[in-house]
């Protein structure tokens, strides 16, 4: 019962957590309360349109920067735009301020949205109208995991082979770690260039392209993302099982086990897989959120309109659902480490078996 009240604890003050972070910026103020730029029109003096407007102070006469207090710059502001020598007055962009009010002010506008069914929408440079995301959520969620759960599955099973290999066969196992190595030293941006190079030079030879590397309209790129998903959880799986495989290897119960005659492969599979299985459950959360890192950077990089990367696609202008894709990836993590952590509790063997 604890588990399952920390569990919704940690679930909670995640998605609160993604809801403060996502309307951070509607906090911040970069325009200045007490200054406005005036634009004059042809012949107009700086100096009359000031002693029409008294407590205004001129601050750069070249650029224009007049001077109110802040409680008038709001109404000087509208009685500047009607003047006879004023084109138009802007706002003077000033050193960046958290405003604690605005904020609260947008997670109350962000509560009430999500209170009515509102969770988000997507502006369009195409449409004179943004659309809501719900519209969209389904078609997202399917592409997504499309190539996110056989990329993420395909990596934890390479991972997990290329260790039994390395143990089973040292000297593959020497070419593995160098692998391994490289792998690991690679951003994840790095990964995709390779694999749209790789499918370009096959492409090519082929004669036609045979494997898609960017979305168009309809046709979404599928071996590409899997394979940059896979890649990285694959790789973290297969150091983590290589430590703890060589760890394993030089306990005690592995010299009774071949003094009692069993061969190498029947002792990996008998005893060392048995008492390395709470390393892999561990390592199992921490390969979801690297492939859902590696999910939003394949995504940005091939143009896909999925979860991670709708926000930067083309021919979007603007979204106001950061938050809730977010919490969709958030929550398959969140499912994942759950169900790892319940396998944990009941599967982990606490003290070690010999042979």
């Amino acid at each position: 019962m604890i588990r399952i009240l920390q569990g919704i604890l940690i679930t909670v003050c995640i998605l609160l957590g993604i809801v403060l972070i996502s309307n951070v910026e509607k906090g911040i103020d970069v325009i200045s309360k007490e200054e406005v730029q005036v634009v004059l029109l042809p012949g107009g003096k700086l100096q009359s349109v000031v002693e029409s407007f008294p407590g205004a102070v001129i601050v750069d006469e070249s650029a224009g920067i007049l001077k109110f207090p802040p409680e008038t710059l709001k109404a000087m502001s509208s009685q500047l735009n009607r003047h006879k020598q004023v084109q138009a007055v802007l706002p003077v962009v000033t050193t960046p301020s958290f405003d604690f009010k605005n904020y609260a002010e947008a997670l109350k506008n962000q509560a009430n949205s999500y209170l009515d069914g509102d969770f988000g929408a997507i502006g369009y440079f195409s449409r004179p109208q943004p659309v809501p995301i719900s519209s969209s959520l389904d078609d997202m969620i399917k592409r997504s995991l499309s190539y996110l759960v056989p990329g993420l599955f395909l990596g934890i099973i390479f991972g997990f082979a290329a260790a039994l290999i390395a143990v089973a066969k040292p000297k593959v196992g020497k070419v593995l770690d160098v692998g391994h190595g490289f792998l690991m030293s690679l951003p994840d941006f790095f990964v995709v260039v390779l694999l749209q190079f790789l499918a370009i030079a096959i492409n090519k030879m082929a004669g036609s392209p045979v494997i898609i590397i960017m979305q168009f309209v309809k046709q979404t790129p599928f071996l590409i993302p899997m394979l940059a998903i896979a890649i990285l959880p694959a790789a973290l799986v297969y150091g983590t099982l290589r430590i703890a495989f060589e760890r394993e290897w030089d306990e005690g119960y592995i010299k009774t086990a071949y003094s009692k005659g069993l061969s190498r492969p029947r002792v990996i599979f008998a005893h060392i897989m048995r008492n390395t299985m709470e390393d892999f459950l561990t390592i199992i959360p921490r390969a979801v959120s690297v492939a859902l890192t590696s999910l939003v950077v394949v995504e940005v990089m091939a143009g896909i309109f999925g979860l991670g990367g709708y926000a930067v696609n083309k021919s979007i202008a603007y979204v106001t659902s950061l938050a809730t894709t977010c919490a969709i990836l958030a929550g398959f993590a969140l499912i994942v480490q759950g169900l790892f952590a319940y396998l944990r509790s009941r599967v982990i063997v606490n003290t070690k078996e010999g042979a």
